[in-house]
């Protein structure tokens, strides 16, 4: 015999779980199988599924051409999530880094930049901390022959003088040459 009645559930689930009465002493709580689902997904997919917010970030990060630091990301975020907070932003961009969805590049001196998961390599200028992708061959039998263990990734960043700062050098040595 097979009943289902509806019950009032717990204020932070849904607002009903049915219970299934498949002979007298077999109950099947529906919420309780679908929290332990959930509980399972959670651990399954590496502590969570992407929220709504993280697909939104992950989305800036993809389409953006530049390297955007948190901030720069937060004020795009804002465009069409106006709830968002700063917060959310370190805390998905975290999360997004983790699981390897994006790169982040720490350059000395500047915030941390957030860039995609796109093969590709860095130009860092020493002076202004400007940031310019390069494609070079794929090195990564190179040096994992040279390392010799097995690598899972590699990021390269190449330290250089930008035009615009090499500009401004040679101007301050051309007028303290005159003075």
């Amino acid at each position: 015999m097979r009943k289902i009645k509806k019950e009032e559930g717990a204020a932070w689930a849904a607002p009903f779980s049915y219970t299934i009465d498949v002979d007298k002493n077999f109950h099947i709580d529906i919420m309780r199988i679908r929290i332990i689902l959930f509980l399972f997904l959670y651990d399954s997919f590496g502590g969570g599924l992407m929220t709504r917010n993280a697909e939104q970030i992950l989305e800036i990060v993809n389409n953006s051409q530049e390297h955007l630091s948190a901030e720069q990301i937060y004020l795009r975020l804002k465009e069409t999530n106006r709830g968002a907070a700063m917060a959310t932003v370190y805390n998905n961009l975290s999360y997004l880094y983790k699981e390897g969805f994006i790169r982040k590049i720490s350059v000395e001196g500047y915030p941390d930049r957030y860039d995609t998961m796109r093969r590709h390599e860095h130009l860092v200028c020493r002076r202004c901390g400007k940031l310019s992708d390069i494609r070079l061959d794929d090195l990564t039998e190179a040096l994992q022959k040279q390392v010799g263990v097995e690598m899972l990734s590699y990021d390269l960043k190449i330290g250089y003088l930008c035009e615009e700062c090499m500009k401004e050098d040679c101007m301050k040595i051309e007028s303290f040459k005159y003075k």
